[in-house]
């Protein structure tokens, strides 16, 4: 309630650039997208500046992105331009689910999903295929994003 009064109160003055940190945090899934919709309306004739980790608000909100890393933009599109940096680096594949753990270690795993049958579907970034059977998979911002910014790079205390 807190967060929709100050939102409510940012805009009392119909501001022409409204600047919001991580502005979907803690909202419940039909309050995200009511909010998101009214993100996406309100900032039809103004700047809507969004910072956050929540890579999938921006596909459904921004019309155009800025990708920053240690306070510096490295780069800027829109998320159609922005991810055609990656297509072609985007892979899903099948696997038994005894060998997850094998695949795990050697391959940039970004989702995966249980399947039947004793069967995971992963979701990988690479620059060519490394499972057999692998097949090309149409990628998003978040992939973008993870590749940009890969989890080694964390672990290491790398920001």
């Amino acid at each position: 309630m807190k967060r929709r009064v100050g939102i409510a109160q940012a805009m009392l003055n119909d501001p022409k650039i409204l600047v919001m940190d991580k502005p979907t945090a803690g909202l419940d899934p039909g309050e995200w997208v009511r909010f998101r919709n009214f993100i996406s309306e309100f900032s039809h004739d103004r700047i809507v500046l969004i910072s956050t980790h929540i890579v999938s608000d921006i596909e459904y909100i921004a019309t155009r992105n800025a990708i920053m890393k240690h306070g510096k933009i490295i780069d800027q599109g829109t998320t159609n331009e922005l991810v055609k940096q990656i297509e072609g680096k985007v892979w899903g594949s099948i696997l038994p689910v005894q060998k997850m753990m094998e695949y795990e270690m050697r391959l940039r795993v970004i989702n995966q999903r249980s399947e039947a049958n004793n069967l995971v579907l992963i979701r990988y970034l690479a620059n060519h295929p490394e499972v057999e059977d692998s097949f090309p998979v149409e990628p998003r911002l978040e992939d973008l994003y993870l590749w940009l910014f890969p989890q080694e790079n964390i672990e290491k205390g790398e920001k």
